[in-house]
């Protein structure tokens, strides 16, 4: 394999809006009213792209509302988070430092053709440069490149703790711990479908003694703990699992490899990424209270 590619095929893609219970039809009407929509916010600073509108049309099951709210969120957290997205282009010294802390990978494959697969592996080294928000921005630009080429319903995402040490508790503040959840549960809308945390020393209680003090229980709720990477073999299919893991697919080191390749193909996006700002001074009076849509108007109330 030389490359990557999440571009998902039509199977895929009818599967999941058979989930959804909606047509091919009902998802194209909803990417124009969207398109159109920000057209009309001054203050946004594009018009995504339409694999983008897909993405979070069907990450929110075409509520309209919802995705109006996501999309302000996703430019607007750009200028309001900067201890986030400040450096999260995969170009800069700290993003390529990065790398070598921690392997963020997403495998190619959709787990039963609807749901991607993260995996989030720390390295036993850590550079004192590099800080948490680093690594949640390896998770964040998959998130960017996966949009661009296609789309997936929820996310299941497999954090390896093996090589969790001291140096790496250190860097998982609580202002971390609250900005990573305020993520998923704002702008990711809670799809994450289960956390399978493996390998995890003692230590972690203490990052998990945060998390019950900081995060929703439905949320702390979705974690599974594994003791080996064998079981996950009862939930990931070994065709798809890296052979680290028990898997018949290639290792985590090859995938990260051809992850860093892909991103080298996304330089432009990410280089435009940085420059996109909301200008607040053109925000309508509609959306001044960002977060606080009001979610009543789903895509069948919009098309009858």
């Amino acid at each position: 394999m030389s490359s990557l590619s999440f571009v998902v095929n039509k199977k895929s893609k009818d599967k999941m809006l058979e989930e959804l219970g909606i047509t091919e039809g009902d998802l194209q009407k909803c990417v124009a009213f969207m398109k159109h929509w920000c057209e009309t916010q001054p203050h946004l600073p594009e018009i995504p792209s339409q694999t983008k509108i897909e993405f979070c049309l069907m990450n929110n099951e075409l509520d309209i509302e919802r995705t109006k709210a996501t999309f302000d969120l996703y430019y607007t957290l750009r200028t309001t988070m900067p201890q986030v997205y400040g450096r999260a282009n995969p170009n800069t010294s700290i993003m390529q430092l990065s790398v070598q802390d921690c392997q963020v990978v997403l495998l190619p494959k959709l787990l039963e053709d609807k749901y991607g697969v993260i995996i989030f592996k720390l390295q036993s080294q850590s550079h004192h440069e590099v800080d948490a928000y680093a690594w949640l921005n390896l998770v964040l630009n998959i998130y960017e490149v996966v949009m661009e080429e296609g789309v997936m319903l929820d996310t299941v995402l497999i954090l390896d703790m093996t090589n969790l040490g001291m140096k790496h508790v250190f860097k998982i503040t609580p202002k971390f711990v609250s900005d990573t959840f305020y993520l998923i549960e704002h702008l990711l809308n809670d799809k994450i479908k289960v956390f399978h945390i493996l390998n995890a020393p003692s230590i972690f209680q203490l990052i998990l003694n945060l998390c019950k003090m900081i995060i929703k229980p439905e949320i702390y709720n979705k974690f599974k703990f594994h003791h080996s990477a064998q079981s996950l073999g009862e939930y990931i299919p070994k065709d798809m699992l890296p052979n680290d893991y028990g898997g018949k697919y290639i290792s985590i080191d090859a995938l990260q490899k051809l992850w860093i390749e892909k991103q080298k193909e996304y330089r432009y996006h990410f280089d435009k990424l940085d420059t996109l700002k909301v200008n607040e001074s053109l925000r309508p009076a509609s959306s001044k209270k960002q977060g606080n849509y009001n979610i009543f108007e789903n895509f069948s109330k919009l098309f009858k």
